[in-house]
């Protein structure tokens, strides 16, 4: 790394294929990229609620749902029938 580069640390990868799909959509790419954080990598399922991502991201929990069925839409997320301790959704990887 050469002095005064910024790009240290941990990434998170987000497939290019995905980009074309979200052109324009800033909100999906960013609850996208929020919820990676959650990803185990193993497993790869995502281990945050709608109400979480809700706050991190500062949108309103609709949004995020709304966000999350695009990504379910076009393939990135798969969304399994399960729920938190407090009753919320959860939602997997794919």
């Amino acid at each position: 790394m050469t002095k005064g580069n910024k790009f240290g640390g941990q990434f998170i990868p987000v497939p290019r294929w995905v980009l074309k799909f979200l052109q324009g959509d800033a909100t999906t790419l960013s609850i996208l990229v929020y919820s990676m954080q959650y990803m185990d990598n193993e497993t790869q399922q995502l281990t945050t609620s709608y109400d979480h991502m809700a706050t991190i991201t500062g949108t309103s929990r609709s949004t995020v749902i709304r966000s999350m069925a695009k990504l379910v839409e076009i393939g990135v997320v798969r969304k399994q029938k399960r729920r938190s301790a407090k009753g919320n959704s959860i939602v997997t990887g794919k």
